[in-house]
């Protein structure tokens, strides 16, 4: 009974017992990454009714899936200005940005202002500098003296379609 009495003595005595430390705790900032969203507006008027596209093709999803997102808005002839709006959705941005301006006939159309931004990046293209941000395809006369777009069929086809030049789009994402 002794030995069991000075092994408990010599354990308590040996165990070490110091006041807790309480640690200063420093507050966390909780940064939230908000997710960049590729938003399109367009002011423009049109002498005929169609069907406008704005489209996002070759957006990766993962490393083995691409999807292609197209925003389909029908138009109405104005005489005054009428607004296209368009969001992709969250960290939704490719390297191609094509706005299709109708295929079912000729028409003439005047862009009067696009504004482009993808998350804190934006730009703003009025009509008179629409050729510096946009290159079309063969559908698609521009006179910059009017800042009027003809569309035009060639071989019995319509596709008329200005296209947002690549150095912007890099400029978007950056």
């Amino acid at each position: 009974m002794k030995k069991v009495i000075v092994i408990l003595l010599i354990a308590t005595l040996a165990c070490k017992n110091e006041p807790n430390t309480t640690e200063k705790v420093q507050p966390i900032e909780v940064v939230e990454d908000t997710a960049k969203e590729l938003k399109i507006a367009m002011n423009f008027k049109t002498d005929k009714a169609d069907e406008f596209r704005l489209m996002l093709n070759n957006v990766e999803v993962d490393e083995f899936q691409r999807k292609n997102i197209h925003i389909i808005e029908k138009v109405a002839p104005t005489s005054g200005s009428d607004e296209m709006t368009a969001s992709f959705g969250a960290n939704n941005i490719s390297k191609t940005l094509h706005i299709n301006l109708g295929n079912k006939e000729e028409k003439s159309i005047e862009i009067s202002a696009v504004q482009i931004s993808y998350g804190q990046n934006s730009l703003a293209v009025d009509g008179s500098n629409l050729s510096e941000y946009f290159s079309t395809n063969k559908y698609v006369d521009f006179d910059s003296v009017s800042q009027t777009i003809k569309t035009k069929r060639i071989d019995g086809k319509h596709i008329p379609t200005i296209i947002l030049k690549r150095k912007h789009i890099n400029s978007l994402m950056q």
